[in-house]
């Protein structure tokens, strides 16, 4: 078994693929219904198949999108794809979250329990 820093690490691992995962599933469908755009029109102006849009809307940490899968749809979308790396304690702090502990610092993407 590991030691107690690395079920920690583990733990934060987890929870931001799960930010991620939902960023990328919110902010697609976002901009894709702020242009008034079926999945079809997305899929098209970003040479995909529909069946993809679709799977980017749902994504998880378990089906992570490429970053040239992500830069296909910043693209249709004409905005900028920005990937940034940052100190965990500058993203998340402690809450009463039973499975991580944890919840973003500021604004994050809506989860289940915000719908």
């Amino acid at each position: 078994m590991g030691s107690k820093e690395d079920m920690q690490r583990d733990q934060r691992n987890a929870f931001v693929a799960e930010y991620v995962a939902a960023s990328i599933a919110l902010g697609v469908k976002a901009n894709r219904l702020a242009r008034g755009w079926t999945q079809r029109d997305l899929a098209k102006r970003a040479g995909m198949k529909q069946a993809s849009i679709a799977r980017l809307e749902a994504t998880t940490a378990e089906t992570m999108p490429s970053i040239r899968t992500l830069e296909r749809v910043a693209s249709a979308f004409d905005v900028a794809l920005i990937v940034r790396m940052e100190r965990f304690k500058a993203f998340a702090v402690p809450s009463a979250d039973q499975d991580t502990g944890l919840e973003p610092r500021g604004d994050g993407p809506v989860t289940k329990g915000d719908e």
